[in-house]
């Protein structure tokens, strides 16, 4: 989300009820503390605070987007039961990068496969 534009923490929030919501689950409880550990990390840098500097704006970083890109490249290994990390993955996929996506594609097919 952050490769797009930097967001504050209720907009990444948003972002979980809305769309990410259909296929992966996080709390807000759960949100600022990974934002944190993700700042903390190097994975992200907050780039500008509103007029009464309140809010935070979350930026990826240059190390962020490395660790994001490795992750995206991992096999998935299991189907979903409750999060299906495979459309996490492609939902995350901002470049038509098709080597990257027909990967992805890819291994589930051969999970899915095996699975039958």
């Amino acid at each position: 989300m952050l490769q797009e534009r930097p967001l504050t923490g209720k907009e990444i929030t948003a972002q979980f009820q809305n769309e990410i919501g259909e296929f992966w689950k996080a709390s807000h409880s759960q949100i600022y503390p990974e934002l944190m550990r993700m700042q903390h990390d190097n994975w992200l840098k907050i780039t500008e605070n509103d007029s009464d500097g309140r809010k935070k704006h979350y930026q990826i970083t240059v190390t962020g987007e490395q660790v994001l890109s490795n992750w995206i490249k991992e096999p998935v290994t299991e189907l979903p039961l409750n999060r299906d990390l495979f459309s996490l993955k492609l939902f995350f996929v901002t470049k038509s990068d098709s080597k990257v996506i027909e990967k992805l594609f890819n291994d589930q097919i051969a999970l899915i496969s095996a699975q039958l």
